[in-house]
């Protein structure tokens, strides 16, 4: 099935992207380990991030097309896909799909809500709302234009993803949201089932 997934983007136009590579670790589903893991940047915002088995094959993935925004998870065999309005409405207004790259990338772009610390010139952290805060994204010894570790923490969720980024290159990648052969996608919003609250 993700075999047949992987042909499709093999095939399907691609254009110019910046790729980050990494090591994370993820915790707060029903897996936790470390994974390698890639980050595909397009020109105009686009985004995808894949978490890969050792073998290769995706085991978790997020891609916005600049249209729609699509996950999937290998290991509850689910996909999700939706608009961008709907990822709006999952995050309640705070996070746009064209802006979740500025988590990544550490731009310290001005967008509303979000708010950037620093301490002796170096990026520190993000907090995303106010009240409450629905995330915490944590950078550990990041310059301007460079960056190492980073902690991505949806605080309600209990969900965390800890990076390692360490190497940069462009590259190509196609954007597309593209269900496995004989799945049909979810509702976006239906998501929320897969990190609600732990209680």
């Amino acid at each position: 099935m993700m075999i047949l997934l992987g042909c499709f983007f093999a095939m399907a136009e691609a254009v110019p992207a910046t790729k980050i590579t990494g090591k994370f670790q993820i915790a707060g589903f029903s897996f936790g380990g470390k994974l390698p893991g890639n980050i595909y940047i397009g020109d105009n915002d686009e985004m995808h991030l894949q978490l890969m088995r050792p073998s290769g094959l995706s085991l978790i993935s997020f891609t916005y097309t600049g249209e729609d925004v699509c996950f999937f998870f290998d290991f509850d065999n689910q996909y999700y896909q939706g608009s961008a309005k709907e990822f709006s409405d999952f995050s309640s207004g705070l996070i746009q799909a064209n802006q979740v790259q500025h988590i990544f990338t550490a731009d310290e772009a001005p967008i509303s809500d979000w708010s950037w610390h620093q301490k002796n010139g170096k990026l520190k952290r993000l907090n995303i709302g106010s009240d409450p805060v629905i995330a915490q994204i944590r950078y550990n010894q990041w310059k301007q234009g460079d960056f190492n570790r980073i902690t991505v923490d949806l605080l309600d969720s209990g969900w965390k993803l800890k990076g390692n980024l360490n190497s940069k290159e462009a590259t190509e990648w196609d954007f597309q949201c593209q269900p496995p052969e004989d799945e049909t996608p979810l509702p976006l919003l239906q998501m929320r089932d897969s990190i609600a609250p732990k209680q």
